[in-house]
C-alpha cells in the first residue's frame, strides 16, 4: 500500500490506522512523506516503530503527487499496489475483499471500490457516483469507455498489479491534480475492471481537487485532447472546455476563449462543447420535474 501525505497530521493517524486493522494482515505500507513542515512525519514513524509493515520515507523536496507516488512505488515489494490518500479511509475488510476476488485472475485487471463520501467529523455525505456494479468484470475498453466521460474512480479505493507500473511506467510528471486520471485511462484501454470493498473519500476545506479546480480543467482537457479520436473522448473534451469557460471569471469572451486557446480549444470547439452543455442540462432538469 502506498500513502503520500504532506502536512497530513490532522487526519493520518485516522488513516493508517483504518489499514492497521485491515482484516487481510500480509501487506506492507510505504508511507512517503512529501516534505512535510507539520507532525506527519512523527506520527508515520509511530506506525512504523510499532509495527515492521509499516515503512516511512521522507522526500529531500517536495514533489508533485505523481512523482511523489512514483518514488514510494520503487520502494514497494508487493504483487499488488493500493493507494490511500492520507486523508481517506478503509473498511476493515477492504483489502481481504480485493485480494479474494482478484487473486483468482490474471495481471491485466484492476479492482475499484465502492466509496462513501465523508465529512471531517466522519457524518456521511454520499455513496459513490461510480455506477460500475458490484462483483462484476467489466472487459478492457468498457471501464475505458466510461472514463472517457469523466472520471468516476475515486482513486483511494484502487487495486492494481505491481506488474502495471513495471511494464507501463508510472504517474506522468506532467501534471499536478489529474495525474490519476491520466493512469486509469492508461490502465482501462489494456486491463480488465472488478469492483468490490468499501473505502470512505474525505471531504474537507484542504482537499486538493477544491483547492486547486482550475488545474484540474487544465489537466483534463490535455488528456481528453489525447484520447479525443476516440467518440466520447471527442464529446467530453469539448464538454470539459465548455465547463471551464462557464468557470473562468476572466471579464470578456475574448479572454476567456484566449484562455481556452492555449489549451488546443477553438471556437468550434466551445459551441459544440455549450450546445451538448445545454442539452444535458435540459434533460436533467426534465428528469427532475418529471420525478417530483
Amino acid at each position: 500500500m502506498i500513502v503520500n501525505c504532506r502536512n497530513s497530521e490532522g487526519f493520518l493517524k485516522q488513516c493508517l490506522d483504518s489499514i492497521h486493522n485491515q482484516t487481510y494482515s500480509d501487506y506492507e505500507v510505504i508511507i512517503w512523506d512529501n516534505k512535510s513542515t507539520d507532525k506527519t512525519f512523527e506520527i508515520a514513524s509511530e506506525f512504523s516503530e510499532s509495527d515492521n509493515r509499516f515503512k516511512v520515507f521522507k522526500g529531500a523536496v517536495p514533489l508533485k503527487l505523481g512523482e511523489a507516488r512514483n518514488m514510494a512505488i520503487q520502494e514497494a515489494r508487493g504483487e499488488f499496489m493500493a493507494f490511500l490518500d492520507s486523508d481517506d479511509l478503509w473498511h476493515s475488510n477492504f483489502l481481504a475483499d480485493h485480494i479474494k476476488a482478484l487473486g483468482k485472475w490474471d495481471e491485466r485487471i484492476f479492482g475499484i471500490g465502492n466509496v462513501i463520501e465523508i465529512d471531517s467529523a466522519f457524518n456521511l455525505l454520499q455513496a459513490s457516483a461510480n455506477d460500475s456494479p458490484t462483483g462484476i468484470t467489466l472487459p478492457p475498453k468498457n471501464m475505458y469507455k466510461k472514463l472517457l466521460k469523466g472520471n468516476t474512480i475515486y482513486f483511494s479505493s484502487l487495486v492494481i498489479p505491481r506488474m502495471f507500473f513495471i511494464q507501463n511506467a508510472g504517474f506522468k510528471g506532467d501534471y499536478v491534480q489529474a495525474e490519476d486520471y491520466e493512469l486509469l485511462l492508461r490502465a482501462s484501454q489494456i486491463m480488465k475492471c472488478y469492483k468490490t470493498g468499501l473505502a470512505y473519500y474525505r471531504i474537507h476545506d484542504g482537499n486538493a481537487t477544491s483547492v486547486q479546480q482550475e488545474a484540474l480543467f487544465t489537466e483534463s482537457l490535455q488528456i481528453l485532447e489525447k484520447h479525443s479520436t476516440h467518440l466520447w473522448g471527442w464529446i467530453t473534451f469539448k464538454l470539459t472546455a465548455a465547463r471551464y469557460f462557464l468557470y473562468l471569471d476572466d471579464p470578456t469572451y475574448g479572454q476567456r476563449l484566449d484562455r481556452l486557446r492555449t489549451l488546443s480549444v477553438g471556437k468550434m470547439d466551445l459551441l459544440i462543447g455549450l450546445t451538448i452543455l445545454g442539452m444535458v442540462t435540459i434533460r436533467s432538469e426534465l428528469f427532475r420535474k418529471k420525478a417530483s
